[in-house]
């Protein structure tokens, strides 16, 4: 055991990694960038001191819990919503260790589990012992390495930057082109068998291999297929089209909180946070605007039961934050946010200590009136539903007017 010192800084402990990444560190680099910088170099500090990022930091030690790389993932995101302040060239020499080398450890856990093998098949193979849900740790990693290309991008460091971004293709290799969902596969590239999506959709009795705690993490192919937040299109495509898209969209919002067995939403956990959010890729937001309006009011209440599922430290109502303000940051690692719609009238959003406002409002705002039916951003027309960071973080003014009806032509192209 040793003592360290941080002179410069609030040391930060209790990092929920695979929870936190993918809202609520976003969350605390947009209101809190100072804090939000120690939190970043408190990690860093345990990858120099642990020997890699951690995955689930706990009483200044590594618990090892769930899977990923959720550290890579919470650095980029936050430096590219302007949490700077922290030593960014020894955090991009950790993010790559932990991308590359097969022997970096948290303490005394694998900082990337079956990394040798993912670098070896471009995915995780079924017949890793001790691991579950390798296609789900898989997609884990790509959405690190898209991550990481984007820090390395903003540091200068071209190499790194296309390897990662030629890593974070490689979900197209457990995309089983037959069934069009993302699978798990075996070493010598075969699909693990007894996949039947029919029983899945129709809640037979799911074969045992794709039960939830045994092919996936906390969840199910239908749910899984989905988590490609930084190639939506790709996606899209290799699904068969907008068209097709929509309607599985549309199947999948049938159910809202459908826990981990069941082929729909669920809100409850993590990996589908940003799903609402994929009819804006798809030319329909106003659907988005619609389920996520649903999403708040009918299972968010005021009650000290009130969140449907954990928290998961600031993970489920950070996303409630987000989705009440009207704009979410669905690709990891991007200064920027997929748009719904507000659900109040007009909310101030203090971006850290410098006097920084992006003030949101919306005119006709009430409950049951999610509908965009336009917007402005600082007095000009924004016919899109991407607001990129770079546009707001002086402070800025977005505008929205809102209805009972949907604008079917708002921000569809």
């Amino acid at each position: 055991e040793r003592v360290h010192r941080s002179p410069m800084h609030t040391q930060y402990t209790n990092f929920s990694g695979w929870d936190i990444y993918r809202s609520q560190i976003p969350l605390v680099a947009l209101l809190f960038p100072e804090e939000a910088s120690d939190m970043m170099q408190s990690l860093v500090n345990a990858a120099e001191q642990g020997g890699g990022l951690p995955l689930w930091p706990v009483a200044n030690d590594e618990s090892g819990a769930m899977v990923g790389d959720p550290s890579t993932v919470s650095i980029a995101s936050a430096y590219a919503l302007g949490a700077r302040r922290f030593d960014t060239r020894a955090a991009l020499r950790a993010m790559i260790r932990n991308a590359t080398d097969p022997g970096a450890r948290s303490r005394s856990y694998p900082a990337r589990s079956a990394l040798a093998d993912y670098l070896k098949y471009g995915y995780v193979p079924m017949e890793q012992k001790g691991l579950r849900g390798s296609p789900s740790v898989a997609l884990e990693y790509e959405t690190a390495d898209f991550a990481l290309a984007q820090f390395a991008r903003a540091h200068g460091d071209a190499k790194t930057h296309r390897e990662m971004m030629r890593r974070a293709q490689w979900w197209t290799r457990l995309f089983d082109p037959e069934h069009k969902y993302i699978r798990g596969r075996w070493r010598d590239g075969s699909w693990l068998p007894g996949f039947d999506f029919k029983a899945m959709l129709y809640r037979q009795e799911l074969p045992w291999r794709y039960d939830s705690h045994k092919s996936y993490v906390e969840g199910n192919a239908a749910q899984y297929t989905w988590m490609i937040p930084h190639n939506m299109r790709g996606l899209f495509g290799r699904i068969g089209g907008n068209e097709v898209v929509i309607k599985r969209l549309d199947t999948f919002f049938e159910e809202f909180n459908a826990g981990p067995d069941r082929p729909h939403f669920f809100i409850g956990n993590e990996p589908v946070f940003p799903v609402p959010w994929a009819y804006n890729y798809a030319g329909q937001p106003w659907k988005t605007q619609d389920i996520t309006r649903r999403v708040l009011t009918e299972l968010f209440t005021d009650t000290p039961g009130g969140i449907p599922g954990n928290d998961d430290l600031g993970a489920t109502s950070s996303w409630v934050v987000f989705a009440a303000l009207g704009m979410y940051p669905s690709v990891p690692g991007v200064g920027g946010f997929s748009l719904n719609s507000p659900l109040f009238p007009e909310v101030d959003v203090r971006m850290g200590r410098t006097g920084r406002v992006l003030k949101l409002v919306a005119d006709g705002a009430s409950a049951r009136a999610p509908y965009v039916q336009e917007s402005r951003l600082d007095g000009r027309p924004h016919e899109s539903t991407w607001l990129p960071f770079e546009k707001i973080e002086r402070g800025a003014t977005l505008r929205f007017t809102l209805g009972d009806k949907p604008n079917t032509r708002w921000a569809t192209h």
